[in-house]
């Protein structure tokens, strides 16, 4: 069953992938900026959660 998955998760991830390259520059820079900014969103939060406790 975990094979299965994994199998599924990689092609899932390839589709992902070859659909972004297909994407103008822009969009891609536009869509890893915002991923940059998710990732030090939760950066924080993880840091002010751990000072909080």
């Amino acid at each position: 069953m975990t094979i299965l998955n994994n199998k599924h998760k990689e092609n899932v991830l390839k589709r992902l992938l070859t659909k972004f390259l297909l994407l103008s520059k822009e969009d891609q820079y536009y869509i890893l900026g915002r991923i940059e900014a998710k990732t030090e969103n939760i950066k924080k939060t993880l840091s002010f959660n751990a000072k909080s406790a």
